[in-house]
């Protein structure tokens, strides 16, 4: 006999009382889940559906997230196990019937009418729904931990300790809703529609450019009227620093989380001034300057294999870092990924941002064995000999596939990061951006 179900595991994507009406057009949400799960599949594949450009809301509730206030985005608080072969925290971003073990035959999927449906059908069907919808997953251990520690208190009652072991560990979407714009340091803007004429002629031509191009598969006309709104408007709010690529890609996140035009400025701006001041200029004086510092860094506490590595390579580090801390990493990596990254960056500040590629050097820059032997591989100039190219594709593939060990040596690195010791280097470097 089974054992009994506890009462929080209610169906997972129940009617709220507050959801409209499905429509004929498209399947309800938990017709949708219903279809994911091919095969026996052990853990719940969820992607939220795109919002119309009349919805006044993203968000898609649970029980579990609409039982509490601010409840929000929820995916899989589910079984955590992943199958074998696809291990790593992002593995449920696979569809199931891609999850398979190719020397095995799935189980057939049958159709409501009873016919068996192909795997190729199935998911022709089923990518056509979800290609238009960000991907969010979180499992049943991470819920469980945040409800625990919680105990019916708000986050708001967390003690600073409480929280930074909470967040260290991964959190579930709706505390991400409620919890980020407490640490935005930005001031709120009030009227949005007034900024909108500040900007320059060229300015508001790049920005046009940048936005059809930005996340094209998750934002409808409506948002990106949204992201073209707010990069105006942080424009003219910051009239010397204009625009840079990069905040096309910073804004999108918050407009995909579904965050109001003024929220999602403030946001904006509270990473600009706060983690990436002088980045964006137009001679990236503050990026030039903590490439530098992040070289002295890397010096001081990681492996010395790691320094001959990166002597070896010829290649200054700007370069390699100019992705991830111009764009925050929001441009390669998985949302999922990055929305991590992300709640470091707003709780620990700068360490956190230096940490995260000083543990990226460390665990996926090519040794000099793996450079002497990619030298030999390929001809020269072919992308597969390349180091850098072999540095990001492997960045990219930890990302996805074992990103908890990134976030492991993350937290090891931040203890010994701190903000004296950055200051200390950005003095000797020369301050560039005061």
């Amino acid at each position: 006999s089974r054992p009994a179900r506890h009462p929080s595991h209610a169906p997972l994507l129940a009617p709220h009382p507050g959801d409209p009406p499905a429509t004929t057009g498209m399947p309800s949400l938990t017709s949708r889940v219903s279809r994911s799960r091919v095969g026996g599949a052990r853990r719940q594949w969820l992607r939220l559906p795109r919002a119309s450009a009349s919805s006044t809301s993203r968000r898609c509730r649970s029980p579990r997230a609409a039982a509490q206030p601010g409840g929000g985005l929820v995916a899989t608080p589910r079984r955590a196990g992943s199958r074998r072969g696809h291990k790593g925290p992002f593995a449920s971003m696979r569809p199931p019937w891609r999850r398979f073990n190719k020397s095995r035959s799935p189980a057939p999927s049958v159709s409501s009418e009873g016919s068996e449906v192909s795997e190729a059908s199935l998911d022709t069907q089923c990518s056509s729904e979800y290609a238009a919808a960000p991907m969010f997953w979180e499992d049943e251990e991470m819920y469980m931990r945040w409800c625990n520690a919680l105990n019916g208190r708000s986050t708001s009652e967390l003690a600073a300790e409480e929280l930074h072991l909470l967040v260290k560990g991964g959190m579930p979407l709706k505390h991400r809703l409620a919890l980020w714009p407490q640490w935005f340091i930005a001031d709120t803007v009030e009227d949005i529609d007034a900024l909108q004429q500040g900007a320059s002629g060229d300015v508001e031509r790049l920005i046009d450019l940048d936005v059809p191009r930005t996340l094209p598969q998750w934002l409808n006309s409506a948002e990106q009227g949204a992201l073209r709104r707010i990069l105006l408007a942080h424009a003219s709010l910051n009239p010397g620093l204009g625009y840079c690529q990069g905040l096309n890609n910073m804004a999108a996140v918050f407009v995909v989380l579904g965050f109001d035009e003024a929220t999602a400025l403030r946001g904006l701006c509270s990473l600009v001034q706060g983690v990436c001041k002088g980045y964006h200029s137009s001679d990236l004086s503050g990026f030039r300057r903590d490439a530098l510092v992040l070289g002295a860094l890397a010096r001081q506490l990681l492996p010395e294999g790691t320094g001959r590595a990166l002597d070896l390579l010829g290649v200054p580090l700007e370069v390699l870092a100019s992705e991830h801390f111009l764009s925050l990493a929001s441009r390669a990596w998985p949302l999922a990924a990055t929305l991590q990254l992300w709640d470091l960056i707003l709780l620990e500040g700068i360490p956190a941002l230096f940490a995260s590629f000083l543990a990226l050097l460390e665990l996926y820059l090519p040794s000099e064995d793996e450079q002497l032997a990619l030298g030999d591989a390929t001809p020269v100039g072919g992308d597969d000999a390349d180091p850098v190219v072999f540095f990001r594709q492997a960045v990219l593939r930890g990302v996805n596939e074992d990103f908890g060990s990134i976030v492991k040596r993350i937290n090891e690195l931040l203890p010994q990061l701190p903000m004296s010791l950055i200051d200390h280097y950005r003095f000797t470097y020369g301050s560039t951006t005061d």
